[in-house]
Parts: structure tokens; C-alpha cells; sequence
């Protein structure tokens, strides 16, 4: 219920608004980068610019760790690293 059908945390959900009340917001400038753990809740904003905004996604995970079977996660082409000595 905390979740609409494209998994977005819904604000219509009056469970949610303690967490929706403690949110944080950060202004990023060109180049900036931010980092954070997937389980946190998290949202961009609408890109208010007549050219677009890209965003890279990168997952950095152990070889047995694989992604869930019908995840968004799991429908990329992953690249295997080797590992550091």
C-alpha cells in the first residue's frame, strides 16, 4: 500500500507522511554527484530546463549477490569487473 504500481512511495498515504515530513531536499549543481544506499527512498525532481538532465545508474555488487528475477535491476546487460587483488 506504501508503494503505487511503478513502485513510487505514495503521498496520498497517510502512513507515509511521517517519512514524507522528514525528507530532505538537495540542490545539485552541474557535475555534482551523490551517492546512496538503494534501499533509501529517493525521488528526482522534474527537470525544469529545456535540455536534458541524464543520470547514470551504477550497481556495485558481490558475484552471488544477483539481482530479483523481473526486477529493473535484473533486465540490464551486466559487466563483470575483475577482481581486485
Amino acid at each position: 500500500e506504501a508503494f503505487d504500481e511503478k513502485e513510487f512511495f505514495r503521498d496520498d498515504y497517510a502512513p507515509n507522511r511521517e517519512w514524507i515530513d522528514k525528507r530532505e531536499s538537495f540542490v545539485l549543481e552541474k557535475g555534482d554527484l551523490i551517492l546512496f544506499h538503494a534501499s533509501l527512498l529517493h525521488q528526482a525532481g522534474s527537470n525544469g530546463r529545456d535540455t536534458p538532465k541524464f543520470s547514470l545508474v551504477y550497481t556495485v555488487r558481490a558475484a552471488g549477490n544477483l539481482p530479483l528475477e523481473g526486477t529493473r535491476s535484473s533486465l540490464y546487460e551486466e559487466i563483470p569487473l575483475p577482481p581486485l587483488d
